[in-house]
């Protein structure tokens, strides 16, 4: 039962954080919105003590604080705009529905992270990666039928549309699933929010290939955010 709880709120709360994060995309101010969803990773570690009692070291939360302040370093620097423009833009962002969403999307995905991990504890049987792999296919399976349920009620044509386009997603749906994988078993085997936190190396990498490949050109303030990025993941590592 507990496991079944756990894993069903999870489940639901990253569809709400999909849906609330989607929604930023459509509106103005959506950077400042974007900001605001990107300190996850921190009230993962507030959920996380509340929730299963799970405290971090004083190390592990400035590694934490350090990554957070870093994304939304990077969250700013992406934004549309330059200048005065740009911080206008910001500013002004910031006390408006869009950064409630924002945060609202953060809030929804800390909760499934932290229902994941302790969905996953709550199997007294196995190894950590079959009790990680258990836990990620049972909540895609929910995720999926419940969400195809709502196609086929509202929006028919567009689920027999995905259906019939499989081919176009599957180098995604098959990396989705081996991140999935991987962070599943981060939650097993250590507490959410370190692992979300040292997890961010991934904005790190798409940077690299955004000015590898597709030739962006890195600015000063993205540069300070990655060395910041940097130093907030060591820190976690070296203080777990």
């Amino acid at each position: 039962p507990s496991f079944w709880g756990w894993v069903s709120f999870a489940s639901v709360a990253q569809i709400v954080f999909t849906v609330l994060l989607l929604r930023l995309f459509v509106r103005r101010n959506f950077a400042a919105g974007t900001a605001f969803s990107k300190t996850e990773v921190l009230q993962a570690a507030l959920f996380e003590v509340v929730l299963l009692g799970v405290v971090a070291s004083l190390l592990v939360n400035v590694g934490i604080v350090l990554g957070v302040i870093a994304v939304v370093m990077l969250s700013y620097a992406k934004s549309a705009g330059d200048g005065d423009s740009k911080k206008a833009s910001v500013v002004a962002g910031i006390f408006t529905a869009t950064s409630l969403i924002g945060l609202a999307s953060g809030t929804c995905l800390a909760l499934a992270v932290v229902g994941f991990k302790a969905a996953a504890e709550s199997l007294a049987a196995g190894d950590f990666m079959l009790r990680a792999l258990t836990t990620a296919a049972i909540a895609t399976s929910i995720q999926t039928i419940s969400m195809g349920v709502w196609m086929a009620v509202a929006s028919p044509a567009q689920l027999v549309a995905s259906l019939r386009h499989w081919r176009g997603g599957w180098a995604a749906g098959f990396f989705g699933a081996v991140a999935t994988a991987g962070w599943f078993s981060g939650f097993v085997l250590y507490a959410a929010a370190p692992v979300r936190a040292v997890g961010q190396i991934e904005l790190l990498l798409t940077l690299l290939v955004s000015a590898a490949y597709f030739k962006e050109r890195i600015t000063r303030l993205e540069l300070g955010a990655i060395l910041l990025l940097l130093v907030s993941i060591i820190t976690v590592l070296l203080a777990s």
